[in-house]
């Protein structure tokens, strides 16, 4: 999984995930940017979400997410699995 920021949302960033996944059933808080979590989201693709979280994302920001973050599973039913990276450029 990785997560860039979403183009013309400065506060928003999209995390794409390595499976399509379902639409969060919870609150996405747990998938968080330089300790912000997210406070809305909307689907972008199968396996991506645009995530707000209220600050500006820039790339090599640190996200992190814990497992099972916002009850989001896969289509297959396999629940979210904790990650951390850095945010990518935009593409």
């Amino acid at each position: 999984m990785f997560v860039k920021p979403a183009p013309g949302e400065p506060t928003v960033a999209t995390w794409v995930f390595d499976a399509e996944v379902e639409d969060p059933t919870g609150s996405v808080a747990a998938l968080g940017i330089d300790g912000n979590g997210g406070v809305s989201w909307v689907r972008d693709e199968p396996q991506a979400l645009r995530i707000d979280h209220g600050i500006a994302i820039v790339p090599n920001q640190p996200w992190a997410n814990t497992a099972g973050a916002g009850g989001i599973v896969s289509t297959e039913g396999g629940a979210l699995v904790a990650g951390s990276g850095l945010v990518q450029p935009e593409s």
